[in-house]
């Protein structure tokens, strides 16, 4: 007998002599209910030798369920489909569908089929496995193919299939397969689980393919291009993603396109969108083989981070091999010492520098033709070179290089020589060796750039100034400074000598020599007076020459005027023991003419200045009196007045917000007083003026008053304003008193202002707020804002993202994540000091809840400073953005562990549930609806949810909500709930996801999920007993044989019905059958009690269907 697919042994074998054995079969745990069956065998004889018959009469005892006897084969075809996507899938893409069908019944299954569906936005492109072929072998949805399911053995037969569904746009796509319920011979006596159907969210997605192009060929040190091409193939536009480009072993001196930025070996590509359907974009990387010959360089190139997602990575990466063939890539590289012009007679030197990049050459030769222009041609070249100078020609060799590499120096060439005539000569040399190939020979040749060749001379130059401007009084001070420069194109050395003619009308009272040498000495109380000579020399060595276009320090003589009218005062330089003779004499004379007059003769011009303001804010106007008096004897003529205007506010003009404000003149005896102004810098004003007469004049009466009004601006502290006024027509007789000067301190102000904007407007409620304050010292010349603050009062009912200022920090805040309300809604950023003009921004980042959905919310913030703010109406932004409905994609999935299961045992169910934004949801609810029969709960985890409804352990049906208090886009929760088989069938479990926005979901149907799970009884059905009637019996007459079969309960009840049961006997030697053995049932339900085997058989078998389980339980038969 064989129980559960176990040999089970009967409790009575039945009678002694030609031990007889019965066996019973039943699907493996598979739960059903209760019975007792006798069965009688008739016709049952010993057989002997002699030929006694015997009559056997066998009854069994069974327990069972009523039903039909059916003259088909029962089985059980469960169809189960799986998408293996947690989530979603980009448009585009290929969902791997698994479909699995198994046989959950006791008796083989024949081959059948399964037809599988899709719809309209699908496409089947493959069906691969055990399940198969089918037909057609491929369909664009909306459509149906049919596969072949091969036969199924009881119990464990399987079959299964991977349908690969490509995707064509956003939306859901499902698979449904399904087998029918009946084919001949067979007949499916579960037929709930028969079909099943997996649906996919699919979003958009853009196919991103990269190719590529090269040689497949390239000699060593070759330059080439690799030319990489992104192209998309849709089925969105491509908004963005990423090229990658690893630089491959033997590949250097790479030029990459634009944009693109290299790291740690790798140049990383921006690929800028839109890019449309078909578009591609293209990357050039050029660089130089440096391989050696022989060797394979393999670019390999990726795309990546694609939006939106790509559907298909099996093409984002692409690659190819170069072969690299025989080369050497000679280079030289010339350069001369000294590098600018060059003088007759100069040393020169011409360094070569032979290099190479990839093989080895062979037999390498430098040319170098020399110019006429130089001679004493040397050559110096260690290394391994053997050089050879012939006239003008330099010619070096050597035998080869020192293998492969890139930018292999050769060792360098120094070519030595004298400069011997004038010329623009272009010195170039040149490479070659006598192989591998050169692939670029356009580096072979270099040369010097040119150069001007000059003879050499000297030239020096006299210089000589006096008083400015040229008007001395009898009795005063004067200084002539005197110098030389050399203007030639040589160093020179020897010795220079000024001569100074001192004119009559002058004293010569001392110098400054500055390294000098000066005859006569003279001093105030020993002057020398004119005419007179003072010669002044300064020795130059060939070490330490003047140098070209170099100057010799000044030589201040000093004076005293003793003349009036015309005093000519020249200065002639020459030289002694020169290098080079100075040829150009025109040159070598200067004369300074200054016009003197006695002291009755000359003015007294002196500038008083005065300012109305000892201390004033920045911005305010302060003015400054600058009066112009003459003290002297005479009236003075062309008298320039400057005053440099520093620190202003700005450098514009006029009466409102400028630097400038005017100048006003009160002539007094003056006549032809004018003033004009400039800018002079940023925030600066030279004001000039003229007068042009001005006879003596009383102070504070009838002297010229120029009155100017500015606003000073900058920071605080100590300001000092000072003006000149210079007599130009009239010697003046006092010149320490022309300049005045007036002090004052600023305090500081500043226009602090805040301006903010927000994008987007309008927000969809759960997506991302950002606003943008930008606080500014406004540009009107005024002070730095010190400790600049900005409080932003932000709406309520957002949730606080972040928050980053472009300076400074944030310290008060709330914290990310949370709500804002009444009592957390305060930003305050602290950004330092601000200068005039200067801006500094910060970033807020918030997302509207649902809570404030319709409805417009106002962010206020308020701009604050230590210093005095001179405009508080521009402290204050506002904005005001309006909430949109929230756009997402709730979606979820339930699939099952276990699957058939026993009652009995547990299986897992995995919910989980997927937010494709780009909103954030709020109070998100998942629910899963148990089955009200046939699968009890017995536990769930759920991390990060609050589970308001639970099923009590061990319960049929239920439900079980948990929630979520917001899901952001793109993330997934999972929630596994623990159910136990309880009764055979196929119970649906349904799981489906809500939220306080269910309304504004885009795809309501991905919103729920059933998943399908098949629960199989178990069952103990046993050989009770098996007794004949007779016992002994003689051999050939009949007898009965009662064989009794129950279906047995369990202790803790799980057992059930027994499906499939059928009793097989194979009768002992010598005996035989003398009829077909009858079933007859005792307590419970069989669904059948046919029998097989006729008379003369040594072998019968029942067919008892489903029994139902023996509701009294005996211990010790079960013991």
């Amino acid at each position: 007998m064989i129980v559960n697919g176990n040999p089970a042994r009967p409790e009575n074998e039945g009678f002694a002599p030609s031990q007889a054995r019965a066996e019973i079969s039943t699907p493996l745990e598979k739960p059903t209910t209760t019975g007792i069956m006798m069965l009688g065998l008739c016709a049952m004889r010993p057989r002997m030798s002699h030929g006694i018959l015997a009559f056997f009469l066998l009854f069994i005892t069974v327990i069972g369920m009523a039903g039909n006897a059916s003259a088909q084969t029962a089985v059980d075809w469960v169809v189960n489909v799986d998408d293996n996507v947690s989530g979603t899938i980009p448009a585009g893409g290929t969902i791997e569908y698994n479909v699995t069908i198994s046989n959950n019944e006791v008796n083989d299954a024949g081959a059948t089929t399964v037809d599988l569906t899709i719809p309209a936005n699908a496409e089947i492109t493959g069906v691969s496995g055990s399940i198969g072929p089918c037909t057609p072998a491929t369909a664009t949805g909306p459509a149906t193919i049919t596969c072949d399911v091969p036969a199924l053995v009881a119990n464990v037969g399987e079959a299964t299939a991977t349908v690969s569904v490509q995707t064509a746009t956003a939306g859901n796509v499902s698979l449904e397969a399904e087998v029918p319920t009946a084919i001949p011979g067979y007949q499916d006596n579960q037929i709930a689980n028969n079909a099943a159907t997996a649906s996919t969210t699919v979003t958009a997605g853009a196919d991103l393919s990269l190719s590529m192009s090269g040689p497949p060929n390239a000699a060593s040190g070759e330059t080439i291009t690799y030319t990489f091409t992104a192209e998309n193939l849709g089925p969105n536009v491509l908004n963005n993603g990423t090229f990658e480009f690893p630089v491959p072993t033997g590949f250097q001196n790479i030029t990459p396109p634009a944009g693109c930025s290299l790291s740690a070996g790798t140049y990383t590509c921006p690929i800028a969108g839109p890019v449309a359907v078909g578009a591609s974009v293209g990357f050039d990387f050029t660089g130089q083989i440096v391989a050696a010959p022989g060797s394979t360089m393999t670019p390999l190139g990726s795309v990546s981070g694609a939006d939106p997602a790509d559907p298909v990575s099996g093409n984002n990466t692409t690659s190819m091999n170069t072969t690299v063939t025989p080369g050497s890539d000679l280079a030289i590289g010339k350069s001369r010492a000294p590098s600018g012009n060059l003088l007759v007679g100069d040393p020169v030197t011409f360094t070569l520098s032979p290099s190479y990049t990839g093989g080895e050459p062979n037999r390498v030769v430098v040319t170098d033709i020399i110019p006429p222009n130089y001679n004493n041609i040397s050559v110096f070249a260690p290394g391994g070179w053997t050089c050879v100078v012939s006239g003008q020609t330099v010619t070096c060799e050597r035998p080869g290089g020192y293998g492969t590499g890139v930018d292999v120096s050769l060792g360098d060439i120094v070519i030595s020589a004298d400069v011997a005539s004038a010329g623009n000569p272009r010195n170039a040399a040149s490479i070659t060796a006598d192989g591998p190939v050169d692939p670029s020979p356009g580096n072979n040749t270099d040369d010097d750039g040119g150069v001007v060749i000059e003879e050499p001379y000297i030239d020096l130059d006299a210089n000589k100034s006096g008083p400015n401007p040229p008007l001395v009084v009898v009795g005063n001070t004067y200084n002539f400074p005197i110098s030389a420069t050399n203007v030639g194109n040589e160093g020179y050395y020897g010795t220079v000598r000024m001569t100074d003619d001192l004119p009559a009308g002058l004293d010569y009272i001392g110098a400054n020599l500055n390294g000098w040498t000066c005859t006569p000495s003279a001093s105030p109380g020993a002057p020398v007076s004119g005419p007179a000579q003072i010669v002044c020399e300064r020795e130059y060595t060939a070490a330490s020459p003047l140098a070209a276009d170099a100057s010799t320090p000044s030589v201040i003589i000093q004076t005293v005027a003793t003349g009036t009218g015309s005093i000519p005062n020249s200065m002639t330089v020459s030289t002694v023991d020169p290098n080079l003779p100075d040829n150009n004499a025109p040159n070598d004379t200067a004369t300074y003419t200054t016009t003197g007059s006695t002291g009755p003769n000359s003015a007294d011009i002196a500038l008083i200045k005065t300012r109305t303001e000892a201390s004033l804010p920045v911005g305010e106007i302060q003015t400054f009196v600058l009066e112009i008096t003459n003290a002297g004897d005479q009236t003075s003529e062309d008298i320039d007045v400057i005053d440099n205007l520093t620190g202003l506010m700005n450098d514009s003009v006029g009466p409102v917000g400028a630097g400038f404000i005017d100048a006003a003149i009160s002539g007094g005896v003056a006549t032809g007083v004018s003033c004009s102004t400039a800018p002079s810098g940023e925030a600066s004003h030279r004001l000039t003026c003229n007068i042009d007469s001005l006879p003596v004049c009383i102070p504070g009466n009838n002297c010229p008053t120029i009155t100017v009004r500015v606003r000073p601006g900058g920071n605080a502290g100590a300001r000092t304003n000072t003006a000149t006024a210079i007599s130009n027509g009239t010697a003046d007789n006092n010149l320490t008193n022309n300049e005045g000067s007036v002090g004052y301190t600023v305090e500081s102000r500043a226009d602090v202002s805040l301006t903010k904007v927000a994008s987007p407007d309008p927000v969809a409620a759960g997506q991302n707020l950002t606003y943008v304050l930008t606080a500014t010292n406004e540009d009107n010349g005024l002070s730095t804002a010190n400790a600049v603050t900005v409080t932003d009062t932000l709406p309520h009912g957002v949730t606080f993202v972040s928050a980053a200022p472009s300076v400074g920090s944030c310290g008060t805040q709330p914290v990310a994540g949370s709500t804002t309300d009444a009592g957390n809604d305060q930003l305050v950023c602290s950004l330092g000091n601000i200068g005039n003009g200067v801006q500094n921004t910060i970033t807020v980042v918030v997302r509207p809840n649902n809570a404030v959905r319709g409805q417009d919310i106002t962010n206020t913030a308020v701009i604050a400073t230590s210093t005095t703010d001179e405009n508080s109406g521009n402290d204050n932004a506002s904005v005001t953005t309006h909430v949109a409905d929230p756009v997402f994609d709730l979606l979820v999935n339930k699939i099952d562990g276990v699957d058939p299961v026993a009652v009995g045992e547990n299986t897992t169910y995995t919910i989980t549930v997927t937010n494709s934004g780009p909103s954030v949801v709020e109070n998100v609810v998942v629910t899963d609806t148990l089955p009200a029969t046939m699968i009890s709960y017995q536990s769930h985890s759920a991390p990060g949810a609050s589970c308001a409804t639970e099923p009590t352990p061990g319960q049929l049906g239920g439900t079980l909500s948990c929630s979520y208090a917001s899901l952001a886009a793109g993330q997934s929760r999972s929630i596994t709930v623990t159910m136990r088989g309880a009764a055979k069938g196929t119970p649906i479990n349904n799981a489906s996801v809500s939220s306080d926005q269910f309304a504004f979901d885009t795809n309501g149907p991905n919103n729920t999920d059933n998943e399908l799970t098949t629960v199989r009884t178990r069952a103990d059905v046993r050989i009770a007993s098996k007794i004949p009637d007779v016992n002994p019996v003689n051999v050939r007459d009949d007898f009965n044989f009662v064989i009794r079969v129950e279906n047995v309960a369990d202790i803790n009840n799980i057992n059930a019905e027994a499906d499939g049961v059928e009793v097989t006997d194979n009768l002992p030697a010598n005996m035989e059958l003398v009829g077909t053995p009858s079933a007859a049932v005792i307590t419970g339900t069989a669904t059948s009690t046919s029998c097989t085997g006729a008379a003369g058989s040594t072998s019968f078998t029942c067919d008892l269907g489903t029994l139902s389980q023996f509701v009294h339980i005996v211990r010790d038969a079960l013991s």
